[in-house]
């Protein structure tokens, strides 16, 4: 096995491996908070809490990612949740703290450091891929990704039953120390350069890329519409389920399964059949997300929701796919953590704004409402793109980085 295609597989089985550690705690807690009133209020203030803290962390992330070697952050992350987990579970076990307390604390947890772990291994996974191959990486990336929305939540039903949502704690630290000993065999190439390192940057944060390519951030921010209203359709779908559809924890589980599988495929084809025009593909995919979210409320039995659900396997990794291989081709390597940032940046701060706006309407609104407000919101964003796409020159962030406009 060559050097980039055992980077590639460490990669991708380190990143199955951490992801599916958590998700059946994961599931109990959502589950947990899904089924009360009381419960849905705390799941939004907890989702709005984890962003709040994102966008205040957003530009550190950023430059740290291009600051120093992203396999090392990368283990830094995995070795903080091994901690965190046993720590849970001790004051769990001692009856230290209320288990609703920590365990709504570890799902704030995992939101906060999963968003610095997916930005990290975006920017490692440019470091160990070729330049004609980023649509293949990519793709088998997605599929990496997405097994664990499979795995998980096949795990989580006999991990629960057998184990309880206590000492499945101790299997997610297990595994999560697995996956710390794959990704310390990865090589990686990537020396962050002194003037990054340093005071001398002339980009030297998050902001000033901002500044500095206004129009490029912009458009790659709405490309990821399909990325934020499936965050945010983690606190509308759940209610959707139960209280609309009338399902339980195992309609949760498929829903999830479902979307996962649809996604794993998705990013299969994409690494077998590379597209050459990323920026098309991603309004492809954008529009076939849209698609799903728009009819979505009209569902009325499960059946017709997990169709419209595997629209949203499609076109949300799809239009990732797309998106993240065209800022890989033209952001150089000690840029990538702040230009994904500074997306990540504003991305976060339209999730935090509708979760507020949805959080507070959630018990007085219908799910179905707040379904067709997401569809209004994700086909304005498309047409934004697609009226921004034709005065954006991708080429200044691939030739030269431009000093901030002051």
């Amino acid at each position: 096995m060559n050097s980039n295609r055992r980077n590639k597989t460490l990669f991708n089985a380190s990143k199955v491996v951490f992801i599916s550690s958590s998700i059946p705690v994961e599931i109990y807690t959502i589950f947990l908070l899904s089924s009360s009133d009381g419960g849905k209020i705390i799941f939004g203030l907890l989702m709005m809490g984890s962003l709040a803290i994102l966008i205040g962390l957003q530009p550190a992330i950023g430059r740290m990612i291009d600051a120093v070697k992203r396999r090392t952050l990368i283990r830094w992350l995995q070795l903080s949740s091994l901690v965190i987990e046993v720590f849970i579970f001790i004051a769990w076990y001692l009856n230290a703290v209320p288990s609703i307390i920590l365990l709504s604390g570890f799902l704030m947890y995992v939101d906060v450091s999963e968003a610095f772990y997916f930005n990290a291994m975006s920017a490692l996974l440019q470091t160990i891929s070729g330049t004609g191959s980023y649509v293949r990486s990519n793709g088998l990336s997605e599929i990496s990704g997405q097994l664990p929305s499979m795995i998980g939540p096949a795990m989580a039903i006999p991990v629960l039953h057998f184990l309880g949502p206590r000492i499945s704690l101790l299997l997610s630290a297990s595994l999560a120390s697995v996956s710390l000993l794959l990704i310390s065999f990865l090589n990686e190439d990537y020396i962050p350069p002194r003037r990054v390192r340093g005071r001398n940057d002339k980009m030297a944060g998050t902001i000033s890329v901002i500044m500095a390519f206004p129009k490029q951030v912009v458009l790659i921010y709405l490309l990821n519409f399909p990325f934020i209203m499936v965050m945010v359709g983690n606190l509308v779908k759940p209610v959707f389920i139960v209280s609309v559809l009338h399902g339980g924890v195992a309609d949760l589980s498929l829903s999830e399964m479902g979307y996962a599988a649809f996604a794993a495929m998705t990013g299969l084809f994409m690494s077998i059949f590379p597209v050459k025009n990323e920026m098309a593909s991603a309004f492809l995919f954008f529009s076939i997300y849209l698609a799903g979210i728009i009819l979505m409320p009209f569902a009325s039995e499960f059946a017709i929701y997990m169709i419209l659900q595997s629209l949203h396997g499609i076109g949300n990794p799809g239009t990732r796919i797309s998106r993240n291989s065209f800022v890989m081709r033209h952001v150089p390597r000690e840029l990538h953590g702040r230009f994904s940032s500074s997306v990540s940046m504003f991305s976060n701060i339209t999730r935090i704004s509708i979760l507020a706006v949805f959080t507070a309407e959630i018990n007085l609104v219908s799910p179905v409402d707040l379904l067709l407000t997401m569809g209004i919101i994700t086909a304005a964003a498309l047409l934004m793109a697609a009226v921004l796409k034709r005065s954006v020159d991708m080429r200044p962030l691939s030739s030269g980085i431009p000093l901030p406009v002051k």
